[in-house]
């Protein structure tokens, strides 16, 4: 997605929610080491932005 590939960031998103149907970014949040930083925030809105829900 952050590097202009949106198409195929929402399709491995898709890809990646049919494996693990109850992802959600909040969860993704919650579990990461890397949440409390910046670059975990960053990954954490791109996942949103590619379809993976709250």
């Amino acid at each position: 997605m952050r590097l202009g590939e949106e198409e195929a960031a929402r399709k491995t998103t898709q890809e990646l929610l049919r494996l693990q149907p109850n992802l959600s970014v909040s969860a993704w949040l919650k579990n990461s080491p890397s949440a409390s930083f910046e670059l975990g925030r960053n990954f954490a809105a791109t996942l949103r932005e590619t379809g993976v829900p709250d």
